[in-house]
């Protein structure tokens, strides 16, 4: 939940005051060596923690300090026009519709995951209350690195919009070329391919949607997310190449119409089953749970059970698949 609390003079009574108190100590003393008061050796307060801020606190469901932000009105003693006024090229911004935000704390006892959903309540927090109560503007005074770091949540938000958007098209592509592609030349309608199929094609999405997450495993930091993203576009992008190869050919069950050895197909014999693979493991590693983690193994089983059916039916349709398969690897370029 969201707490508006206003400070007062001295160390506040209230829990979770407290709390906010000594997460600042260990994040901007402790963490960021800055030299500022601390009370009691366990609570970082300066001179403008008093009766005129406010407090923006991110609690969880237990009352515990997750996330916070102090807010001060720029009528009175503020950092930026008391302490830092070079660093504006003209007047300090001030006024009673202009608030500095300070003390932008996220506790340190959270996972990388769990600090960006405290980070964007904080910041969905501190717009309502400027649209409660009257505020126009923000100011604040921030480090370089912090530029930096809004820089780099940028790029990962275009980053985590892309995959998006190649899935979109990766599901919808699909659509168009069942209702136009020709009867196939042989089929395997035994009910274990038939199995093998749907459940490889439709286990994640079902997993994904209806089946609890369960616990974390590990919180993965921001640069294992970034590398996830990446290993996602690709896999994503990969996989729409290897379906304008394969194009009216595609299918879900074991089919034969022509065979593909063009474009992906000559760097492996499934590139789209190496794509979905992909994909999936950037999940897991972005957002390692433990069910989506248990299902990965038995969707890469699944999506190599598939492939020995199709390569059996491929084999008996196609004289020349003989010599394609002995020449390109099956799933994993260079390797297998």
């Amino acid at each position: 939940m969201v707490i508006v609390e206003s400070g007062g003079d001295g160390l506040p009574e209230d829990r979770i005051l407290r709390q906010m108190f000594e997460a600042r100590k260990r994040v901007f003393v402790d963490l960021l060596k800055w030299d500022v008061p601390v009370l009691d050796g366990r609570f970082e307060l300066d001179e403008f923690d008093d009766e005129q801020a406010n407090y923006i606190i991110v609690a969880d469901r237990e009352g515990n300090h997750l996330g916070s932000a102090r807010l001060l009105p720029t009528t009175r003693p503020h950092i930026l026009g008391d302490l830092f006024p070079e660093l504006c090229a003209g007047p300090v911004p001030a006024g009673p519709d202009i608030f500095e935000i300070t003390r932008f704390c996220l506790g340190r006892t959270q996972g990388a995951l769990a600090r960006r959903e405290t980070r964007n309540r904080l910041v969905s927090a501190l717009v309502s209350f400027a649209l409660d109560h009257g505020i126009r503007t923000y100011t604040g005074v921030a480090e370089m690195g912090w530029l930096q770091v809004g820089h780099l949540q940028q790029a990962h938000g275009v980053l985590q919009a892309l995959p998006r958007l190649l899935y979109l098209f990766f599901c919808c592509i699909p659509v168009g070329l069942y209702l136009t592609r020709p009867m196939p030349v042989s089929r395997d309608g035994r009910l274990v391919a038939r199995a093998a199929a749907f459940g490889g094609t439709c286990m994640q999405l079902v997993i994904g949607a209806f089946v609890p997450l369960h616990r974390l495993l590990f919180a993965p930091p921001d640069s294992l997310i970034f590398v996830a993203s990446l290993l996602s576009i690709a896999a994503f992008a990969f996989a729409l190449y290897a379906m304008s190869y394969l194009r009216r050919s595609l299918s879900i069950i074991p089919e034969a119409r022509r065979l593909v050895t063009g474009g992906p197909y000559r760097i492996v014999r499934h590139p789209l089953y190496l794509a979905e693979v992909t994909a999936a493991l950037s999940l897991v590693l972005a957002a390692p749970y433990l069910t989506p983690s248990l299902s990965l193994v038995v969707f890469i089983l699944l999506q190599g059970t598939r492939a020995r059916f199709e390569e059996r039916l491929l084999g008996e349709t196609f004289p020349e698949y003989a010599g394609y398969r002995r020449r390109t690897n099956a799933l994993i370029p260079f390797v297998w």
